[in-house]
């Protein structure tokens, strides 16, 4: 991984901090808002800009739901055969989560011991919302 590659003693002019206080978490898994995830994003403001309108409150339940893609990067993938990744292991570096517990999911990835992404992990089409 790029990371590793960094200075442990960091570097004041490029704003790199030494290794024992780095938040190693940010590096390790990285978060994609795709197409679909700003769309649903749009679609989530707008039900809630009509429900304040009409005097309502849209509930977390109701409505669009919004995720993005969490993904693994701590470890490249393994190719198979022919060079490329099978479907499995594709599958098992990212998944969905809903916009509203990232911050969860990053706490429990930055307080785990390594395997907390293994223990969280939400195959796709199926989205981790928090629990």
């Amino acid at each position: 991984m790029w990371s590793e590659n960094l200075p442990d003693e960091g570097d004041d002019e490029l704003d790199i901090p030494p290794l024992r206080e780095r938040d190693i978490v940010r590096f390790q898994y990285c978060l994609h808002a795709d197409a679909n995830c700003l769309a649903a994003l749009d679609r989530r403001l707008d039900a809630e800009r009509v429900a304040r309108d009409q005097g309502e409150e849209l509930s977390e339940l109701s409505g669009p739901t919004v995720s993005a893609i969490a993904i693994d990067a701590r470890r490249p993938l393994p190719p198979d055969s022919e060079g490329g990744c099978s479907d499995d292991e594709e599958e098992n570096y990212w998944m969905f989560v809903q916009l509203k517990w990232i911050l969860h999911l990053y706490d429990l990835l930055l307080e785990g011991d390594g395997t907390v992404w293994d223990r969280q992990y939400c195959k796709p089409p199926k989205v981790w919302a928090g629990w």
